[in-house]
């Protein structure tokens, strides 16, 4: 796990190199590099969290053995071996155990197809010299960043905003677009960035560039657009993809922590863990006194699957002191207070000494878990669509009423499926509010650009219930979720790992069949499985979600001025 930087006919001085590495210290601890290449038109950066043979081997950037290749990798691949295997037969030859040798050699035998080949989180800029094109891309779901920006006729990358600022010969200004769906999403959708001049490449999808040419966006992969037509799942088929999955998720030559809650998904990876008699620490943060504290069910999931386990108690911090601490660290605003409790986790992790922990991530948007999916079926009125743009009008005109923005509201979420979704999702703030919350920059913001995201991915000919998972596997856990766990992980040099959302996984989940019993069994393939390897109790639990529970004491006030003093 690392951080990259490349510029690609583009310039900037030494002392602005420096100062972008620099930036990205705490994404790669261990090592720093950069190269030039012979006529100066391209420079890769990189920093290095060293997890995956530690030695100098596993130096970046690295270089295909006849100069060919140049590669800067941020990430993980889990199946390495067997592509090394596989390559090996064909005659490569490899000089160290990283799996981002895998990917030179992997270019020169399958170009862009390698991109499907590959099973992990991965963001990287690959720089063929022979071709005289770079290649960058993102992995499926986007679990790693990438960002990029236009100098004059070449491009910049990175891993951190703030690096890439440094390399930038203009000031940054704000987006407008992404503050509009910050607010109402509670997270910047891609191609967006909180600044203008930066955008972030979309998950599975892949950039070429020729050098001196205009560069093309591709996609390479997305969520199925079909489910399988078939009665019920193979409990025994998901229970060993799930383990492969697992143990291929165990590559580290370094300890591997357990992220472990009082959640399904975590149990489901550390009764999967302990299956495998892996030898790893379930971490556990508690909140003493308070009614979100799951670490006695933690506890009781680790004594029955004989797991070493810490419970890390958080007392109930200063609000302010909290948000004051994240936002000084992390490189984006984020619209939720999960990241909060999940930033001192990360925290003590890392005090522990852990590069790398597991989490149950993603398994709420591959297999149902919010009650946002549930009801899916009641009726949407087409009054209530011919009506929006009145109400629409009456709020921007008379936005202070309380009852009439209340009326746009359940007008708003009534229209169809894609706004009842975004309202369910996070009810803050109509279009129009965002629209006059940034009236002075002259921004407008329309219903059809607040569900532009949403529909990108909208599969019509889904079961409703599997076309809204596909807008948030792609949304909401894309471009919120897995973005928030990147930045406050990687601040701690941490890296965690998400095998909820393994392609594999996502692909199974997402292909099965529609459960009409999904309200009252939320998850039947992650509690199908749990069922003969945790106590009942867990079963049981009602989800309580990873946010600090004192937020409303928040005094807003403050939050303001602690905003306007930067």
């Amino acid at each position: 796990m690392c951080g990259i930087l490349a510029l690609i006919d583009a310039d900037a001085s030494q002392e602005r190199k420096d100062l972008a590495l620099e930036r990205m210290w705490r994404r790669g601890p261990d090592q720093g590099g950069q190269w030039e290449s012979p006529d100066g038109r391209v420079w890769l950066g990189h920093r290095r969290l060293s997890i995956v043979d530690l030695s100098d081997a596993g130096r970046q950037p690295m270089h295909s053995a006849d100069g060919r290749l140049s590669l800067v990798f941020n990430g993980e691949i889990y199946n390495y071996p067997s592509l090394r295997v596989e390559l090996e037969a064909k005659g490569y030859r490899f000089v160290s155990h990283c799996d981002t040798e895998v990917l030179l050699h992997g270019y020169r035998e399958w170009g862009l197809g390698m991109l499907n080949r590959l099973q992990g989180m991965f963001a990287f800029v690959l720089l063929d010299q022979q071709e005289q094109k770079l290649l960058a891309a993102r992995d499926h779901l986007g679990i790693k960043p990438l960002f990029y920006a236009t100098m004059g006729q070449g491009m910049a990358f990175g891993s951190d905003l703030n690096a890439l600022k440094a390399l930038l010969p203009q000031s940054t200004t704000p987006e407008p677009m992404a503050v509009s769906y910050l607010v109402t999403l509670g997270f910047i959708t891609e191609p967006h960035t909180i600044w203008r001049e930066i955008k972030r490449l979309p998950p599975g999808h892949y950039m070429t560039m020729p050098l001196g040419g205009t560069p093309e966006i591709h996609a390479y992969w997305e969520p199925p657009r079909h489910i399988v037509e078939k009665v019920a799942y193979d409990p025994d088929e998901w229970a060993s993809l799930f383990e492969t999955v697992i143990r291929e998720h165990l590559l580290a030559d370094t300890p591997i922590g357990l992220f472990l809650s009082g959640g399904l998904d975590s149990t489901a990876v550390a009764a999967c863990l302990h299956g495998l008699n892996a030898p790893l620490e379930a971490l556990t943060i508690g909140f003493p006194g308070s009614k979100r504290d799951e670490s006695s069910i933690a506890a009781l999931t680790a004594e029955h699957l004989r797991l070493p386990h810490r419970i890390i108690p958080l007392d109930k911090p200063d609000p302010l002191d909290l948000i004051r601490e994240v936002m000084h660290a992390v490189d984006e605003p984020m619209g939720a207070s999960g990241p909060l409790s999940k930033f001192k986790i990360c925290q003590a992790a890392q005090t522990a000494g852990y590069k790398v922990v597991f989490g149950g991530d993603g398994g709420d948007e591959v297999f149902c878990g919010y009650p946002r999916f549930w009801n899916l079926q009641e009726p949407l009125s087409p009054v209530k669509a011919a009506i929006r743009p009145l109400l629409r009008w009456a709020v921007e005109r008379f936005g202070q009423s309380a009852a009439l923005v209340n009326l746009a509201a359940k007008n708003y979420a009534g229209q169809n499926p894609l706004a009842r979704h975004h309202w369910r999702m996070y009810p803050r703030f109509l279009p129009e509010e965002a629209q006059a919350l940034l009236a002075p920059m002259g921004h407008r913001f329309t219903d059809a650009d607040m569900l532009a995201p949403y529909y990108k991915h909208y599969e019509p000919t889904l079961p409703m219930q599997r076309a809204m998972q596909r807008i948030d596997l792609m949304t909401y856990c894309a471009d919120g979720e897995l973005a928030r766990v990147d930045k406050v992980s990687m601040v701690h040099s941490l890296e965690w790992r998400v095998p909820m959302l393994d392609r594999r996984v996502v692909e199974f989940g997402m292909r099965q069949p529609y459960r009409v019993d999904i309200r009252e069994r939320s998850k039947p393939v992650v509690r199908d499985y749990l069922q003969s390897r945790v106590p009942g109790e867990i079963l049981a639990m009602k989800k309580q979600g990873f946010s600090i529970d004192n937020m409303d004491q928040l005094d807003w006030a403050q939050v303001k001025r602690l905003i306007d003093d930067g």
